[in-house]
């Protein structure tokens, strides 16, 4: 890896919840993981755009469009996401969805306890 050679890795990454967190590090030059010296001043353009867009909408454009940037231009640091997860819950328990990452608790809004559920007796409605 320090030789600048290495090709492929395999590790755990436990995720980030900004974009920004996903991209300036690694992408923009001279950024504190950017490890195989990657230099492109449009690329540190749009990174720094992203990191100075307030607009929601406006931001996420952004984000896609330089997800496609870097999936045309730029051969380096590509990461994709195996959820490989266990979780046993009770059948009561609807709606749960699990995530390989932190940082991901809003998805507990959407569940709920199906209190018609046998295997709910004798707990406090």
């Amino acid at each position: 890896m320090l030789q600048k050679r290495l090709v492929f890795t395999l590790a755990f990454d436990n995720g980030w919840i900004d974009l920004d967190d996903w991209l300036y590090p690694y992408f923009r030059t001279g950024g504190s993981k950017n490890s195989f010296n990657l230099s492109d001043t449009h690329l540190d353009e749009m990174l720094d755009w992203q990191r100075e867009e307030f607009d929601l909408e406006r931001r996420r454009q952004l984000g896609y469009e330089i997800q496609h940037y870097l999936l045309d231009n730029v051969a380096a640091r590509l990461d994709g996401v195996a959820p490989v997860d266990r979780t046993t819950l009770w059948t009561y328990v609807k709606n749960f969805k699990s995530t390989p990452w932190f940082g991901n608790h809003f998805h507990l809004a959407n569940l709920w306890l199906d209190q018609s559920d046998p295997n709910y007796g004798g707990r406090p409605a």
